[in-house]
This record gives C-alpha cells, sequence and structure tokens, in this order.
C-alpha cells in the first residue's frame, strides 16, 4: 500500500489529529472567488473522533461559502466566514 503525500497529523486545541486530503484542494484566483476553495476533501482522526471536511457538498465547484462537515458519520451544512 503506497502512502499518499497528503498525509500527516496536526495539533488543535492540544490534540493530536491525523489528517488525508482525500481529494486535493482546489482554488480559483479569479476576483470574487479567491476566498473560496472550490473543491478538495480533508479528513481528521483522532481516536474515536472522525471528521471530513467536503468543500464541494454541490459537486459544482460554485464560489461560495458552504461546505459540507461530517463527525462521526453525522453531516452538517455550514457556512464559513
Amino acid at each position: 500500500v503506497s502512502q499518499s503525500r497528503y498525509q500527516g497529523s496536526i495539533e488543535l486545541d492540544d490534540v493530536e489529529y491525523n489528517f488525508n486530503i482525500s481529494l486535493p484542494l482546489e482554488k480559483s484566483y479569479e476576483l470574487g472567488c479567491s476566498d473560496y476553495i472550490l473543491k478538495g476533501i480533508i479528513e481528521l482522526k483522532h481516536e474515536k473522533d472522525q471528521f471530513k471536511i467536503d468543500f464541494d457538498p454541490f459537486n459544482n465547484n460554485a464560489c461560495n461559502d458552504i461546505i459540507t462537515i461530517y463527525k462521526n458519520g453525522k453531516e452538517f451544512e455550514v457556512r464559513i466566514p
């Protein structure tokens, strides 16, 4: 099994999470769109907690502030600032 170059660990609030970018993050630099990630999926894991962040929940590469966060199987639609 080959290891992805998009894996590693990060510390958030004194808790270490393993992360995996399962779909590379994509961004557009056109005016009005550069504030948002258009596409990509990040997965975070710590012991029993698992999170998945989908930056394109509607599969349309839209320039918007809506993402979907999955926490331990539950889905939350979120607007990011």
